[in-house]
């Protein structure tokens, strides 16, 4: 039998279409620190867009990762990623209209298909939708396994607890997330997220695609030079048009943003990228020279313990590390 080793350790649990990524927070007091990491890629197929297609395939990884991280499901709680393709997420003004006819009005699909999820701050509700049977079909994939679930949660919503502290309240924060198989910006004004913006024009798995092409090569072989040959001339020269991308959909989230959000604070933005696509050598030059905003690294808080091999590939984990978290820096 097991019992929970303490009521605020938790597991969180990011899934996508390629690979499922998992940490384990240890919090004690004011400390938290990553005691466990894993990943696990998944078969083509188990997954599309992010839904998962093949329960019994998702679930076998997931207790395999369980057994090589030595995490029992049952003994602790577990807050577990929603995507962000199946979800929304809005500031918007309260008034005097219903709260309810107002994000209806902002949504873009059938408020009777979602889930809602509301947080007030003085005349400012920041709202999250997601659609009903995707979440579902997440709990009933996780539960059998003997998961606690405390919570569920839109990726952007994780991302943007983990970076977005007390230092950047006053500032408009744009935080790329490039991932396998698209690309999310999330934009923060004052801690509140105004809206997120998903492209799949831009992803680590279409800049493969355009090395395998140029090569005439495998995805693996595409795989391996992406990462590890960034200096050959051609590759390079296929980067710059990916960052050339990346640096017109983000003027695109920009100008989205000064025209139709409420408490644009003029035209300067502080911008950061994570993900495993963003740690492409010389991406943040290649965009500031496109942009006339800040790109900045992003670092985690301080208040964080992570292991040493964990540090140089957190900005891939950082979903799950925000998932990790959310008891404790609410957002």
């Amino acid at each position: 039998m097991y019992f929970f080793t303490h009521p605020t350790d938790t597991i969180g649990i990011d899934m996508s279409d390629h690979i499922i990524r998992m940490i384990f927070l240890q919090h004690r007091g004011r400390k938290k620190s990553i005691k466990k990491f894993g990943s696990i890629p998944l078969p083509e197929g188990a997954m599309r867009n992010s839904i998962i297609h093949d329960v019994q395939i998702v679930q076998r990884a997931i207790m395999t990762l369980c057994s090589q991280l030595h995490i029992h499901p049952k003994t602790v709680s577990t807050v577990v990623g929603l995507p962000e393709s199946h979800g929304f997420i809005k500031s918007i003004p309260i008034n005097e209209e219903s709260l309810e006819v107002a994000i209806q009005r902002h949504l873009p699909f059938p408020y009777s298909e979602v889930i809602v999820d509301t947080n007030k701050d003085g005349n400012i509700c920041t709202f999250a939708a997601i659609k009903t049977e995707v979440a579902s079909s997440y709990v009933e994939a996780l539960c059998p396994l003997g998961f606690r679930i405390r919570a569920l949660e839109i990726e952007s919503q994780a991302i943007a607890r983990l970076f977005i502290g007390e230092q950047h309240k006053n500032q408009t924060i744009i935080i790329g997330d490039i991932g396998h198989n698209h690309t999310t910006f999330l934009v923060v004004q004052q801690n509140h997220i105004d809206f997120t913006h998903t492209s799949k024009l831009i992803s680590g798995k279409m800049l493969t695609e355009y090395i395998q092409t140029q090569f005439k090569i495998d995805s693996i072989q595409a795989e391996r030079i992406k990462i590890e040959q960034q200096q050959h001339p051609a590759v390079q020269s296929i980067i710059h048009a990916y960052t050339t991308a990346l640096a017109n959909e983000l003027r695109r989230v920009i100008d989205f943003h000064q025209e139709h959000c409420m408490r644009t604070q003029g035209t300067q933005y502080s911008i950061y990228f994570i993900g495993g696509g963003s740690q492409i050598t010389h991406l943040t030059q290649s965009l500031q020279q496109q942009i006339h905003h800040p790109i900045q690294t992003a670092t985690l808080s301080q208040h964080l313990s992570i292991p040493k091999q964990l540090a140089n590939q957190f900005l891939s984990y950082s979903t799950a590390i925000g998932l990790s978290i959310r008891d404790f820096q609410p957002l």
